[in-house]
């Protein structure tokens, strides 16, 4: 996933400081992508800001579990910048 801007390196502290888990939030109503999940941080509330969106091509099955009820953590594996965009990867995994 990639983000730009001010709220983004903000966010990438964030998360490279491990004060920000990533939260999966489903948005049918995307007009982009009726599978759409996005990221947004976790600081311990609950999600907050959006981060990004899981890709396309990589949405499918997490959207699925999540719009029949179900659960899913994510984990941060890396983040960094590259060409001014952050960029982010997280593990995913469906939880009982």
């Amino acid at each position: 996933m990639r983000h730009a801007g001010q709220a983004a390196e903000e966010a990438v502290g964030a998360v490279a400081a491990g004060t920000a888990a990533p939260a999966l939030v489903r948005d049918p109503k995307n007009a982009h992508d009726p599978n759409a999940v996005a990221v947004h941080l976790d600081h311990g509330s609950g999600p907050g800001e959006r981060f990004g969106w899981i890709a396309a091509d990589e949405v499918i099955d997490i959207a699925e579990v999540l719009d029949s009820g179900g659960r899913i953590g994510a984990k941060w594996i890396a983040v960094g910048r590259r060409n001014g965009e952050f960029w982010a990867r997280i593990a995913v995994k469906e939880r009982p």
